[in-house]
């Protein structure tokens, strides 16, 4: 399950709760419906970056073989203190929505899960790999390695002491403030931020209450970029809300990079022109006017575009788990886990990217329906009412698949 949790959720749902307060309840009961010692269940949360809630392993680990530590077990419901619904009652709401990482950390958790599954089934796994996505609104952040080999974003006249050296990696988030898909597209970029599964200090239950939004230590906070290393010398790329150096690049005209990178953190794109397929829908039902812009990656303070680049990157994101695009680096495995992608869509907030969560769950009705890849659906959610009826509707359709 992986949950949106950006600031937009706290707010109130029109029936005298939050939107956070509703989404806990029915992930809770999403969760209930299946057998704990049985299913496998895990959590993942992200506001600007994605972490992991359950299972409640830290330091994360990021790998994919029989022996990594984590990914979705049987003990969701056991009734300890850290089990998974303990974990979902944890959340509070703050920050951005770093939608592809969260789909990219949840298709991490699932390849641990097979590949464990695999190693103690004699080489077989029967499971069915499924990611329920819930969101209330449209991405605003990007995951980025600034000096990838491959894709360097730094200015050569930078004073980034790790501009070209790789051996330092200069990896976490970009914000973009305001709606990135009305005309106009986005009001402003945040920064760059360290990424919340980088941080090896805090536990699980930690993260779940908190994200770099809610804490004032500036530096010191985790998941905060580290002046010295990696980003050393860079004046003019981090910041964050206690006025910290170049709090903003992109109204002081200022920056470090030359290009909105072309891949992302985790090497999906953040190219093309997938975003031509945006159809933000509010609670009314009307449709937003969409930004007529095109993705130009020179515009690096310009935050529309960095508002289009993640766009495509969540569409790339969703479209390399439904390929299992890591299955050549699992080692020992030929089969592929071809993970279904469910998308929920609360329009109570705001509005969603209808566009964006049918390509995202390659639902028949999407613009990018591909028949050669599981075929997942997208829910839309109007009010509280709609919204646990999504869930549990999610629910059924995937325990009908595992039977």
């Amino acid at each position: 399950m992986v949950i949106d949790r950006s600031g937009s959720m706290s707010g109130s749902d029109g029936a005298g709760s939050t939107v956070i307060a509703d989404v806990i309840s029915y992930a809770q009961g999403f969760a209930e419906k299946f057998t704990e010692g049985a299913d496998e269940l895990g959590l993942v949360v992200y506001d600007g970056s994605a972490v992991v809630g359950y299972p409640t392993v830290r330091p994360w680990d990021s790998t994919t073989t029989k022996t990594s530590t984590g990914g979705p077990d049987t003990s969701f419901y056991s009734g300890a203190g850290a089990d998974m619904i303990h974990q979902i009652a944890a959340i509070k709401a703050a920050g951005f929505t770093g939608m592809a990482e969260g789909l990219w950390v949840a298709y991490i958790e699932l390849q641990k899960a097979h590949m464990r599954d695999m190693a103690a089934g004699g080489g077989v796994d029967d499971r069915t790999n499924s990611i329920v996505l819930f969101t209330d609104g449209l991405p605003t952040a990007v995951t980025v390695h600034l000096n990838n080999t491959l894709d360097n974003s730094i200015l050569s006249t930078s004073a980034c002491t790790y501009k070209a050296n790789d051996t330092q990696k200069m990896i976490g988030w970009v914000g973009i403030l305001g709606p990135p898909f009305t005309t106009g597209g986005g009001s402003n970029i945040s920064g760059v931020y360290g990424r919340a599964s980088s941080d090896t200090t805090q536990t699980a239950a930690w993260w779940m209450a908190n994200s770099w939004i809610n804490n004032t230590q500036g530096d010191s906070e985790p998941g905060a970029p580290v002046p010295n290393t990696p980003e050393g010398g860079c004046n003019n790329i981090y910041s964050d809300y206690s006025g910290k150096p170049s709090s903003n690049f992109q109204t002081s005209g200022k920056t470090d990079l030359k290009q909105v990178p072309n891949i992302d953190g985790w090497g999906n794109s953040m190219d093309g022109t997938a975003y031509t397929n945006s159809a933000v829908y509010d609670s009314s039902g009307s449709v937003a006017t969409p930004y007529t812009g095109a993705l130009d990656h020179t515009q690096v303070t310009n935050p529309s575009d960095w508002a289009l680049a993640s766009w495509n990157e969540t569409d790339t994101t969703a479209n390399n788990i439904r390929n299992d695009s890591n299955l050549v680096n699992r080692a020992g495995d030929t089969e592929n886990i071809m993970p279904t992608i469910y998308t929920i869509g609360y329009e109570g907030d705001g509005g969603v990217d209808q566009g964006l969560l049918l390509r995202i769950a390659n639902d028949k009705s999407s613009s990018s329906y591909n028949g050669s890849q599981a075929t997942g659906m997208y829910i839309p959610a109007s009010n509280t009412s709609a919204l646990a009826t999504a869930f549990t509707t999610v629910a059924s359709a995937i325990l009908r698949l595992s039977k």
